[in-house]
């Protein structure tokens, strides 16, 4: 067995709506294009970089909770578009991940 290490950086914008369904707590769901930034394997005879596309897509969903000017946001990112453009390889992976932020939201006006 091959114990393959990679890595991969993305530049995402996530675009969200709130769906507030009673005071300070939100619903969220929305899209997230994500841009690969650079691609890294480990053992190295392997051309990665080559093979990760370069647009990634994902659906995040999510909750919120506010009280006061703080915030806790949970949120749950599922990958749409396949990573990797093989022709060789019949890889079916998507990026997945779980995001938790904990915020305080300032007054600027």
């Amino acid at each position: 067995m091959l114990d393959v290490k990679y890595k991969m950086d993305y530049l995402t914008v996530p675009i969200v709506a709130n769906f507030y369904v009673v005071k300070g707590l939100a619903l969220k769901a929305g899209v997230q294009p994500g841009i690969n930034l650079s691609a890294k394997i480990d053992p190295s005879e392997v051309k990665f970089d080559e093979a990760v596309k370069k647009f990634d897509l994902s659906i995040p969903v999510g909750l919120s909770y506010e009280f006061f000017n703080f915030v806790i946001d949970a949120r749950y990112n599922f990958g749409v578009t396949k990573m990797f453009d093989l022709d060789k390889i019949n890889l079916d992976s998507k990026n997945l991940a779980f995001q938790l932020t904990l915020g305080y939201k300032f007054t600027l006006f």
